[in-house]
């Protein structure tokens, strides 16, 4: 099973998916726990600096704005490249332990006891929801780990240096038997879900002849897109087979205004993209589109003045439900032919 995982992110189509997914995630949390970090150095300086309940070490002050300004970069860092979220993990575990070992350590018996079992356990779930590459966090956690022992040793022992050295790699062992499990079945994860996926997606194939346009859209990006959606938009420099990644149609899609209608809701402009994002499930709507030289010899249907023609079309959107993930299916109808019918019903 190891080797499949490895032999499978080899693919570079599902690395780019990994990668952007991991992107995405670290995106949105790398936000909360910078200001985490802030809040709490702050309380730090005005509690003991500026209430005077206690002595601030100039040390203490440094590591927290070293912390905050590493957490600034790595949140820009981690929109452009996954590789950022490789140091998150061992940035958070240096940081705790720095206060473990340095800040609350006091030398009692009782308090190392209390700053052990609470050290260990938050490094253990730092590990298990941030980490992302097993070696780094094991050689970051190793050396950490060596000094609090032999601080923690000579303090109650009063010389801790002959076993040392077997505790240590004892305790590095299994960290680093976690570490290597949690990458593992975070990527078994992945590649089970994308599996899922792909089998739904292979299932999706039998609407690429369908007139309707269809588009699955998770967290932003599109996931599937038949080739219907694009004509009925008549996109017609789009070429799909040169967007992998439906990146170009997301664009195309943002930039394309329609206008609501209805005489029950006011009428409005907006994007198809701020239509998926927004709350309204379903309405139709018209398009304007430059007209070419086959509509000005089919009568002039629905021509406008400046050389444009409209279309009409229904945008509909419904939630369902792909391999654990809440998706966005997008559906897409022409309602050009119903409405020239109306109007010559209209007419006669």
């Amino acid at each position: 099973m190891l080797s499949k995982v490895f032999l499978t992110f080899q693919d570079p189509e599902m690395k780019a998916v990994f990668e952007r997914e991991k992107r995405s995630w670290y995106s949105k949390i790398m936000p909360v726990i910078l200001l985490t970090i802030i809040v709490l150095a702050s309380t730090l300086e005005i509690l003991y600096r500026v209430y005077g309940l206690g002595e601030l070490e100039m040390t203490t002050s440094i590591v927290n704005g070293s912390a905050i300004l590493l957490y600034i970069g790595l949140t820009c860092l981690v929109r452009c490249s996954h590789v950022a979220s490789w140091f998150v993990c061992p940035s958070l575990t240096a940081l705790t332990h720095y206060y473990f070992a340095w800040v609350d350590y006091d030398g009692q018996g009782t308090s190392i006891y209390y700053t052990m079992i609470v050290g260990i356990t938050v490094s253990f779930f730092l590990l298990v929801l941030f980490s992302e590459v097993w070696l780094i966090s094991t050689a970051v956690y190793s050396p950490l780990l060596a000094y609090y022992m032999w601080k923690t040793g000579k303090d109650m022992v009063g010389n801790e240096n002959q076993e040392l050295l077997i505790r240590c790699l004892f305790c590095v062992f299994l960290y680093a038997i976690v570490a290597y499990k949690v990458e593992m079945l975070n990527k078994q994860a992945f590649m089970g879900k994308e599996s899922s996926e792909k089998a739904f997606y292979r299932w999706l194939k039998i609407f690429e002849t369908f007139p309707e346009g269809l588009a699955l859209v998770r967290n932003g990006y599109i996931m599937y897109a038949n080739q219907s959606l694009h004509r009925l938009f008549e996109f017609d420099d789009y070429v799909s087979t040169t967007d992998p990644y439906n990146e170009h149609l997301k664009k195309l899609l943002t930039v394309t205004e329609v206008t609501r209608l209805g005489k029950d809701t006011a009428n409005y402009t907006t994007s198809v993209w701020n239509f998926l994002d927004g709350p309204e499930r379903g309405a139709p709507f018209s398009l304007q589109i430059q007209a070419k030289e086959s509509d000005e010899k089919d009568g002039k249907k629905n021509l406008n003045a400046d050389g444009s023609r409209t279309k009409y079309i229904s945008l509909n959107k419904v939630l369902v439900n792909v391999a654990g993930s809440q998706d966005k299916l997008f559906v897409v109808r022409d309602l050009s032919s119903m409405v020239n019918l109306q109007k010559i019903m209209y007419t006669k």
